[in-house]
């Protein structure tokens, strides 16, 4: 009798380590927005990065929601979270193998990017002013990583290869081929654009900076 109570101690001992080896708890920053993924079937999957700056970030898809987690576009959160590693023999095909359970919030911090959302006017090129009739547009989607508009003659797209609260840096963008009369500020404005290195927004104004800091484009929000 004595023997059974301690093999059924034991026995007990080993299924708690158990449990508590199959779930952990970790701190990680949630995205601003959810990527497209897929999964069982397509759906949107929520970005995390396990470290502490955002602007070095290496964001990663989690495939199962969070339980208890109100996601909030525009917004980065800081979160606790229990990871808990099901049982592959009750979890179906395709299905995620991890649970995720809020444990409580941490920090809200605003994204960035929600200052560059929407469409610009280019007002400077090498900080020399355009005309009060030009119309220079460029379209920026920071949360699919776009960017199009015109430089005057060609329209361009693409996206950015660097992307954080400082730093710019654009992608090689595809553009139209059209050679028109005057090329002076459509040129000056191909080269600028892959100098950009740093960028601040000032209100309605966009500056965007080359690495020794001068100004080679300034954009004003358009407001509607």
């Amino acid at each position: 009798m004595k023997n059974l109570k301690v093999f059924s101690l034991i026995l007990m001992a080993v299924m708690l380590f158990q449990a508590c080896g199959s779930s952990k708890t970790s701190v990680y920053w949630v995205d601003a927005y959810r990527a497209d993924c897929s999964g069982v079937g397509k759906m949107q999957c929520l970005k995390v990065y396990k470290g502490n700056d955002l602007d070095k970030a290496q964001w990663e898809l989690i495939y199962s929601p969070i339980e208890g987690f109100k996601f909030e576009e525009g917004f980065f959160k800081k979160i606790e979270v229990r990871e808990e590693k099901l049982n592959p023999k009750d979890v179906p095909a395709d299905a995620p193998s991890v649970r995720y359970t809020l444990v409580r919030e941490l920090e809200k911090v605003s994204d960035f990017k929600t200052q560059l959302e929407g469409q610009w006017l280019l007002e400077a090129v090498n900080s020399k002013k355009l005309g009060d009739d030009s119309m220079f547009p460029m379209n920026i989607d920071p949360s699919q990583n776009k960017v199009n508009g015109s430089d005057g003659c060609n329209h361009y797209m693409g996206g950015f290869s660097k992307l954080n609260s400082r730093e710019m840096v654009f992608s090689p963008l595809a553009t139209t081929f059209r050679l028109c009369e005057d090329m002076q500020i459509p040129d000056a404005f191909s080269q600028a654009i892959t100098q950009v290195a740093t960028y601040k927004v000032d209100g309605l104004t966009l500056h965007m900076y080359n690495k020794q800091g001068k100004e080679v484009l300034r954009f004003g929000k358009v407001t509607r």
